[in-house]
């Protein structure tokens, strides 16, 4: 069937109609094959057990199937809209509720996805179905705030980090520095001040648990906790950039989604690709 409807494409490129049935078949399928996933969903959830490498791939393509639906466009204007920050969030609480309809408890499940790396070092498929993965998730948070702006919205604001008011505390000493020094830069020095090195700590940081980022900083010194606030604070204004250029945002283990659940390898606890992990 999907072979004569391509044949009579082709014969006839400039069909209207046939074009918009064919939109609307593909839209059909995949809703279906999304049901199809969440009316196969285990009554009990997986909390131990590896996640077959079948499944991660599988997982992948759901979370691919379900940023590409006119609805999830919609459902992050909307929470652009009400809620005035990047959707990233709104991305990682759907790709982990993926993960459960998978048959796969959230957090066990984010645990699983952090592994990658190690548990398919020299897997190429692997590696290119997590990149397009992440690249998807960012490109529909990207699309949508450019949307956002282009209807009159403003851009959202960015936070540095989601943190309690404890980690603040230990940071709030040294901001005010953070920003002097900052203000004091060229564009050059910014660019080489967030260099490889500055990204690892951001993805070291955003893999701990809440209570580890605590104690994490907790045993930073002075000098190491102005350094730490300085990459923080640069990134963000790196990231409002692109998104004011309209350009997809990078690949770090900490972002915007992409947008979204990067430090990944898999999702995170917090507002970056990585972080759904």
């Amino acid at each position: 069937m999907r072979d004569a409807v391509m044949l009579y494409q082709g014969a006839n490129p400039g069909n209207k109609e046939l074009l918009q049935v064919r939109q609307e078949f593909m839209l059909t399928a995949m809703r279906t094959y999304l049901q199809a996933v969440k009316d196969r969903r285990p009554a009990v959830l997986e909390s131990k057990k590896p996640m077959p490498r079948a499944k991660i791939l599988e997982f992948f393509d759901v979370c691919n199937t379900r940023m590409d639906l006119p609805d999830t466009h919609k459902e992050l204007l909307t929470y652009l809209a009400v809620q005035k920050k990047v959707p990233n969030e709104l991305i990682i609480s759907m790709q982990r509720e993926l993960l459960e309809d998978m048959g796969f408890e959230q957090e066990h499940g984010c645990a699983v996805l952090s592994r990658i790396g190690q548990d398919f070092p020299n897997d190429a498929e692997m590696a290119q179905k997590l990149q397009m993965w992440k690249s998807k998730a960012e490109q529909s948070c990207m699309r949508a705030v450019r949307a956002h702006q282009e209807a009159g919205g403003e851009l959202p604001e960015m936070q540095t980090m989601v943190i309690d008011k404890e980690l603040s505390a230990a940071m709030e000493k040294v901001i005010p520095k953070a920003k002097e020094q900052i203000g004091a830069m060229s564009e050059e020095e910014k660019n080489a001040f967030l260099g490889e090195k500055a990204m690892k700590k951001m993805e070291v940081f955003q893999q701990l648990p809440p209570d580890g980022r605590l104690a994490w900083i907790k045993r930073l010194s002075d000098e190491d906790k102005l350094e730490f606030v300085k990459i923080q604070v640069l990134f963000v204004e790196h990231l409002k950039k692109r998104m004011q250029a309209g350009q997809q945002v990078p690949q770090s283990g900490y972002a915007a989604a992409p947008c979204t659940m990067d430090a990944a390898q898999g999702p995170s606890r917090a507002p970056a690709q990585e972080q759904m992990m």
